[in-house]
């Protein structure tokens, strides 16, 4: 096929809406040829962003280490320093270098990881508890902090460290609200099942390809770790309620598998999978093992895995390319 007639088979099916524009993006990325349609530089960023991750990761685990053998010698500055110290820093440095992509993520990453650990030396230095309360105020405040650094640098890890943030002041919150109550554990169960929805939500409502300064791989990474975050709280919280809630919890594993399709994340349909061959494991061993015996109760769950392993790699094979 002559190179006018590909470029005129796109075009149509640009205009009819089979593709769009992200997948030639994505698709010119993965092959590492760029806008101007000679070869990119891919391999050298990749590598620069390994190290990027890799300094980060060691520069945190540096500063736990000093942290923990000199956490009496230091004093009370050197603590501040070497937590709040370097977290205000690194994030003050995430913002200036926001047009470095990858290094601004590592570094509000590195800063984030810190804060809490800044706030609790300032407030036991300071003889305040760092109780539920106090929790609550610091998520609160770092997510506000971290939104107010994605308005000004639109950078896709603050998505997730906001989303984290609220969820550490969330279970803060809540635990404080029952405190003492009778039941703790279904509350917990049931505001697990509530803030995996709220991840699935977020995920649905994040439109990452549309941020200015964002690959249109790491939107769909960014909403790919939220669905499968809040897939994973759902699921697994709902897999420990017992009674009635054994039948029910089938059609809401079903419905994974019909969200994932819909909304094209194989991190849902994965953990469907899952989810699904170890609730009829269970029910197996709960309701039938008594009647039909425990070996044969092995087959048919054996046979039940096997066609839930294939039908999920089907529906990732055929919905999910």
């Amino acid at each position: 096929m002559e190179k006018e007639q590909i470029i005129s088979l796109i075009q149509t099916q640009l205009q009819i809406g089979a593709i769009s524009k992200e997948d030639l993006l994505a698709l010119a990325a993965g092959t590492g040829i760029g806008e101007d349609g000679m070869p990119s530089a891919q391999p050298h960023k990749n590598l620069v962003n390994v190290f990027y991750g890799i300094g980060a990761i060691i520069v945190l685990t540096g500063i736990v280490i000093l942290v923990a053998q000199h956490w009496e010698d230091i004093g009370y500055i050197g603590r501040l320093l070497v937590t709040a110290g370097i977290a205000a820093a690194t994030f003050a440095a995430g913002l200036i270098l926001k047009g470095q992509r990858v290094l601004s993520q590592a570094l509000f990453t590195l800063s984030a990881a810190l804060a809490p650990l800044g706030a609790y030396v300032v407030l036991t230095e300071n003889g305040v508890s760092f109780g539920l309360t106090e929790q609550l105020i610091i998520g609160v405040a770092l997510a506000a902090l971290f939104g107010f650094a994605w308005f000004l640098s639109r950078r896709s890890i603050l998505v997730l460290l906001i989303a984290f943030n609220l969820t550490w002041a969330y279970y803060a919150g809540l635990l404080k609200a029952v405190e003492g109550m009778m039941y703790m554990g279904d509350l917990l169960t049931w505001a697990t099942v509530l803030a995996g929805a709220a991840y699935i939500l977020a995920g649905f409502g994040y439109k990452g390809n549309a941020v200015e300064g964002e690959s249109v791989r790491e939107g769909r990474s960014v909403r790919s770790l939220l669905y499968g975050l809040g897939t994973l709280a759902t699921l697994g919280a709902g897999f420990s309620l017992e009674g009635v809630w054994d039948l029910v919890y089938i059609p809401l594993l079903f419905a994974a598998f019909y969200l994932s399709v819909y909304l094209k994340t194989r991190a849902m349909l994965v953990f469907a999978g899952i989810f699904l061959i170890a609730h009829l494991v269970y029910l197996t061993s709960k309701y039938f093992v008594d009647s039909i015996g425990w070996p044969i109760a092995l087959v048919i769950c054996g046979f039940i895995i096997i066609g839930i392993g294939y039908a999920t790699f089907y529906v990732m094979r055929r919905y999910m390319k």
